[in-house]
């Protein structure tokens, strides 16, 4: 199952469904910007909303021009994002570096840090090619 497939999409959806299941008072916008996927000039994002403590929205498109609008907004290039899914590469240090460009207020984004990390867990599974 290649990373940020369709089929990709729906087993991360799956598996966010069953971490976010919980009634709290987390409410995120995040939406993640991969460029240069697979190695060409290939924009993929996947757009993510949580409403207390829940999913309630996950979304997967291709194309700069419909990146959708949100409270926060990573964009970076694929093989760094692929490795944050890794290990190999803390997401704070990623930002802290410019690997990643981040829109939205940087000290609520680090608020949310636990909830990204928890989502970026959801990504992982066996059978990802990257």
């Amino acid at each position: 199952m290649k990373f940020l497939s369709e089929e990709w999409t729906k087993k991360h959806k799956e598996m966010l469904e069953t971490q976010f299941n919980k009634e709290n008072r987390n409410n995120v916008e995040l939406v993640e910007i991969y460029e240069n996927c697979y190695g060409e000039d290939i924009t993929i994002w996947i757009s993510y909303k949580m409403v207390d403590g829940k999913l309630a929205h996950l979304e997967r498109g291709e194309g700069e021009d419909k990146i959708p609008e949100a409270t926060f907004r990573s964009f970076g290039d694929y093989e760094d994002y692929v490795a944050v899914c890794k290990g190999q590469l803390d997401p704070k240090k990623g930002i802290m570096t410019g690997k990643f460009t981040l829109e939205g207020n940087l000290l609520k984004a680090m608020a949310m840090l636990g909830t990204y990390m928890k989502v970026n867990e959801c990504k992982k599974f066996p059978e990802i090619e990257f």
